[in-house]
């Protein structure tokens, strides 16, 4: 490790890593120094708690600056009782009183680190989101059915636009620009989605937006021919409390084919599996715009972007729902 590297600079090579998760080679690039360096530094943290360096032998452990177990338990209770959005030096500042120590926000960065946390991007809840009411659901529909179980069911809608891709690479003080031009709206295609741990089993198209008879015909088209009796596979379906799902007709008409229907809480699209699926369909629409001439129409690019969503990639929209 060079010794010119300062101490700031070790400890600022630390933080890159725990709070903002970049690689090895991302900090060397953000900060001008060597990977080799960075690697380096990241390791000794890692043994020793410390960024301290000295050559020729290794450096024991600063046992001034690592927190007693108690204390890191004590500061993971802390965490547990704060918003998931809460900053480093903000439970710097708090612990510091809650535990009445004096400790920098390096020692607290190192013993979060520890203890399994890490920074990540915030998943946002809407305000009219009862939590409550959202984690009863979800523990009756973990605690009483099998993944196997359960049907998601909701309706997308997609025109020429979902092409338009929103990110892209350029040069600092530059912006990135799309040779590609801008896709008009172009015909507007609604879609039923049936969707289950293997993906999309089935859907079921209109133009235009879904109205009442257009959502009970696409049950009747794409959804009831795979419903088994409970318990069996695909036998409890679950979608929104959107009014046009509401009808008695759709209710009795499950349960004529031995399912059962269950509503999520209003607001609670994070319990759906089936959206994060969408943003996979929207995805390869934006990966292969190339093929939209290709296949004829609006309706055949998305049936080709509803097949790619493999069984891997469903279950992994069932993991980060919880299911």
């Amino acid at each position: 490790m060079p010794s010119a590297l300062s101490k700031d600079l070790r400890w600022r090579i630390v933080k890159k890593s725990v709070m903002h998760e970049l690689t090895a080679n991302s900090i060397a690039d953000h900060l001008d120094v060597p990977a080799s360096t960075v690697k380096k530094v990241l390791r000794r943290w890692r043994e020793t708690g410390s960024v301290e360096t000295h050559q020729g032998r290794r450096l024991a452990d600063a046992h001034n600056t690592i927190m007693t177990h108690e204390q890191s338990m004590r500061l993971l209770e802390l965490v547990t009782l704060l918003d998931d959005e809460v900053m480093l030096d903000e439970i710097h500042e708090q612990f510091c009183v809650y535990a009445g120590l004096e400790l920098s926000v390096s020692t607290i960065c190192r013993a979060m680190h520890k203890l399994g946390f890490t920074r990540k991007r915030l998943h946002r809840l809407a305000l009219e989101c009862d939590q409550t009411r959202a984690m009863r659901f979800y523990i009756d529909v973990t605690t009483h059915h099998a993944p196997s179980q359960l049907l998601f069911l909701d309706e997308t809608s997609k025109d020429w636009r979902a092409m338009n891709r929103s990110y892209g690479f350029a040069l600092r003080g530059q912006k990135p620009r799309s040779s590609n031009g801008i896709f008009l709206r172009g015909e507007r295609i609604s879609t039923l989605g049936a969707f289950d741990m293997n993906g999309f089993i089935d859907w079921y198209s209109v133009t235009g937006t879904f109205k009442h008879g257009d959502f009970l015909d696409g049950v009747q088209a794409a959804v009831l021919p795979h419903i088994t009796p409970f318990p069996g596979p695909r036998s409890v379906v679950i979608l929104d409390n959107a009014s046009i799902h509401k009808r008695d007709e759709f209710s009795a008409a499950v349960r004529a084919r031995g399912g059962m229907v269950l509503w999520l809480p209003p607001y609670c699209w994070h319990l759906n599996p089936i959206e994060e699926a969408f943003g996979a369909v929207r995805q390869w629409l934006m990966r292969n715009k190339h093929m939209a001439t290709q296949l004829g129409g609006t309706q055949q690019f998305l049936n080709a972007a509803f097949d790619s969503v493999t069984p891997d990639t469903a279950r992994s929209c069932f993991h980060h729902c919880g299911y």
